[in-house]
């Protein structure tokens, strides 16, 4: 896989819930971010080129309301060298001013 990054992939200290708005239902946990996607670690498999709005819950510290909703798209997803759970690599979709800043926070607060 050609590598498309544009920015250096920053680890999280804390693997922070992600849920996705309309279910509820928690697709995975953040594994890393920059501010053009991210990577999940996932214990369910799921399909590329899917849009999902998720919320980012448990930033506390980093901003008032405690999470960061925004729209992913799920570029890929493959097996963990585990073998117990998934990676899944996003895009952010649709990123304006503010949920760049915020994401650049989120980084720089919560990352090695």
């Amino acid at each position: 896989m050609q590598n498309r990054r544009q920015c250096k992939r920053r680890q999280l200290i804390y693997h922070l819930p992600v849920i996705e708005v309309k279910s509820g239902v928690k697709l995975g946990y953040l594994a890393d971010i920059t501010a053009e996607g991210m990577q999940l670690i996932s214990e369910s498999k799921y399909v590329a080129d899917s849009i999902h709005v998720v919320r980012i819950e448990g930033v506390s510290g980093c901003f008032e309301d405690e999470s960061i909703t925004m729209e992913i798209l799920i570029r890929w997803c493959k097996r963990d060298l585990n073998g117990r759970t998934w990676v899944v690599g996003c895009s952010i979709c649709d990123k304006n001013g503010r949920d760049v800043e915020r994401i650049i926070k989120l980084i720089y607060r919560c990352t090695m």
